[in-house]
């Protein structure tokens, strides 16, 4: 590690913790976080990421008219409140840079848990680089593997699954839900259909897939999720 750049460290937050009926379902994954945290030397920097199952992603069309930041930044707020209503106002919404023309990747998160992530970040001592939401981070780490042309790229994670059509390097069609990946194949099968496209006229790749699965035709690409925070079992004092 180098004296004047600290070392960063990815982590991913766990999923299906469980925790009380009333209680966001992240709140679980909160509190494992800050176990973790309490065990972990408070050294480096941190940076977290954030499973597409806490994560609303959508894709937005280009909007030409739209030259300033925050303007943009209120369409991208607009089209989630479209989709979801007034539950989108406790959102944290944010959209990737897109091509000149061409629509471009968006994701929500519930602001109360990313402004509780950064709190116990820091009061443990730990800077925080990154809130990163899983199909961002793994688009990003993918792309560039990709060829040109239309595709389907695929994230598998724990129970859950995000499907995102991509054309010459921009996605235009995107969903995500609770899926097993013995799934995956057959929910391919139906997006492909309902796209009016044949399996060969977009090839499908895979990042974040587990051991033993397979769906025929697929590439699987070099991608590894960072390891989860998970609480060890603590034993009574």
């Amino acid at each position: 590690m180098s004296r004047w750049r600290p070392e960063e460290r990815w982590l991913r937050l766990a999923v299906g913790t469980g925790g009380e009926a009333s209680a966001p379902r992240w709140q679980a994954a909160l509190a494992q976080f800050e176990a973790w945290l309490e065990d972990a030397p408070p050294l480096g920097r941190l940076s977290v990421l954030i499973p597409s199952e806490f994560v609303r992603y959508l894709v937005v069309p280009w909007q030409p008219q739209l030259q300033r930041a925050d303007d943009h930044a209120a369409f991208v707020n607009h089209c989630f409140e479209q989709i979801h209503g007034a539950a989108a106002t406790a959102w944290s919404c944010r959209a990737a840079d897109p091509l000149y023309g061409k629509p471009a990747l968006a994701c929500a998160v519930d602001s109360a848990m990313l402004a509780q992530l950064s709190e116990a970040a820091t009061a443990r001592g730990r800077r925080m680089a990154h809130l990163q939401p899983a199909l961002v981070q793994a688009w990003n780490a993918s792309r560039a593997e990709l060829p040109a042309g239309r595709l389907w790229f695929a994230l598998v994670e724990d129970g859950w699954a995000t499907l995102m059509r991509v054309d010459d390097g921009s996605p235009c069609h995107l969903r995500s839900q609770r899926c097993t990946a013995s799934a995956l194949p057959h929910w391919l099968e139906r997006e492909t259909r309902a796209s009016g496209l044949e399996g060969t006229d977009a090839p499908l790749y895979v990042a974040g897939a587990p051991a033993g699965f397979a769906p025929i035709g697929a590439t699987f690409l070099p991608y590894a999720a960072p390891e989860a925070a998970r609480a060890a079992a603590r034993q009574p004092d």
